[in-house]
């Protein structure tokens, strides 16, 4: 919210929108929000089906800041929507930054800022084509299609049949 509220003077045309169930966080959310007088934030609350992909193709960007997360699956779900994506380091998906898809970013207001500050300084089509790459990749490697590929390839370097993948860590 802290990093939201450093960007208003320069994002007249920007809203940000908060979805999901509250978790009891919203009212600390809202008390920032007072407290800091936070133009142009809205909360939507908990968005389920096909309202929730028509939700995430609509936006613009999605974030997920979070301090831990061990998958994010609405990171994925963004990315299969074809929106640019920003998360925290805190989650598992240095891939935004490899794919160019989006940004992974420091735990913090500042370097959450600093990046939507990037991303909606974008052009649309700009915003469009990470978008796009972030949807390859997310059909590329995360769909039934690629973790069988993967699969696959894990099993003939395990049976001695080919090069070791480079997704494969040995600690």
């Amino acid at each position: 919210m802290k990093a939201w509220g450093q960007l208003q003077a320069g994002l007249p045309d920007w809203e940000l929108v908060i979805a999901g169930p509250d978790c009891g966080a919203k009212g600390d959310l809202e008390a920032i929000i007072a407290e800091e007088k936070i133009p142009r934030v809205r909360f939507v609350g908990e968005i389920n089906g096909s309202a929730k992909y028509d939700f995430l193709t609509e936006a613009d960007i999605y974030v997920l800041p979070s301090h831990t997360e061990n998958f994010g699956v609405t990171v994925a779900e963004a990315l299969a929507c074809g929106t640019p994506t920003i998360a925290s380091q805190g989650t598992p998906w240095e891939g935004l930054e490899t794919e160019q898809c989006g940004k992974w970013v420091p735990i913090g207001v500042e370097p959450l800022a600093e990046a939507l500050r990037e991303l909606t300084s974008l052009t649309d089509d700009e915003r469009a084509e990470m978008g796009k790459r972030g949807r390859v990749w997310i059909q590329r490697d995360f769909s039934w299609d690629g973790i069988g590929a993967k699969m696959k390839a894990a099993y003939a370097w395990l049976l001695g049949q080919g090069e070791k993948p480079g997704f494969v860590r040995v600690d």
